[in-house]
């Protein structure tokens, strides 16, 4: 009776062992797991960071004034930060909107701290709002975070895509 209580011990430690070892293989070899090189855990996760650092330059871009606040009638060298947001209420600047659009790219990513920087202006319909001829500026492909505002001074309610 003994012996075959052993074994029996045995065939069932052995199935967990198994059942462990299988789990933990899954999970190394499995395209979710996140520490894996090519995995699809881990695109997900540079999608969130990607996503969080689109959220962070576009609420910095959309309640910020810059600094120095007239940065708009300035040059690159001479900008510290670039913010679109107006003086006096809570309305995007078409002005400071217009000069975003005229800076060169690399600028942009260079005062914002990116590699990769794009922004698109759309009406609430979809269609383009073209600014300086263009109604988009830099790379727009990737991530977007979508953020609403009205343009200072003609009042327009506009969708802003902002890509990092």
């Amino acid at each position: 009776m003994k012996s075959q209580a052993l074994s029996l011990d045995l065939v069932m430690s052995l199935s967990i062992l198994f059942i462990v070892l299988a789990i933990f293989i899954y999970f190394i070899y499995s395209p979710y797991f996140i520490f894996s090189s090519n995995s699809l855990g881990l695109l997900y996760f540079q999608n969130y960071i990607n996503n969080l650092q689109s959220s962070e330059i576009a609420n910095q871009l959309l309640t910020s004034t810059g600094l120095p606040g007239n940065w708009y009638n300035l040059n690159c060298t001479q900008i510290n930060q670039i913010g679109l947001l107006n003086y006096t209420n809570n309305e995007i600047s078409y002005y400071k909107l217009k000069k975003l659009f005229s800076l060169p790219l690399s600028c942009v990513e260079y005062k914002e701290g990116l590699n990769n920087f794009g922004i698109k202006l759309l009406y609430l319909n979809n269609s383009p709002f073209y600014l300086n001829g263009n109604y988009y500026y830099g790379n727009i492909e990737g991530v977007g975070i979508n953020s609403y505002a009205y343009i200072y001074p003609n009042n327009t309610m506009i969708q802003l895509i902002i890509y990092t």
